[in-house]
């Protein structure tokens, strides 16, 4: 189990060699106005600064797993139906820990 990080047990994730980690490529170019530069999210790592080499097997890379869980809830009174109610510590979770 990768407790999160999406690599296998035993490996990391690896700084990004295109970005170094930032998560952003600059690029810049001159132009007979002068020169300009833009930033842009990696395209290899995808802005997170980091590379999955070896995705865990439970998880493939996600660092995290669906389940099913039964939660028992009191709904107060005066609540209308299509409300939503947010329960800490379940539903979405972000990739990686994120």
């Amino acid at each position: 189990v990768c407790s999160g990080t999406g690599a296998r047990a035993g490996s990391s994730p690896e700084t990004c060699r295109q970005c170094g980690g930032t998560g952003q490529v600059r690029q810049s170019q001159q132009t007979i106005l002068g020169s300009f530069s833009t930033v842009t999210t990696c395209p290899i790592c995808r802005g997170e600064g980091r590379i999955i080499k070896d995705p865990c097997e439970k998880c493939h890379g996600q660092g995290r797993n669906r389940v099913s869980a039964k939660h028992k809830v009191t709904i107060p009174a005066g609540v209308e139906s299509g409300n939503t109610m947010r329960i800490r510590g379940a539903g979405d979770s972000g990739l990686r820990g994120g």
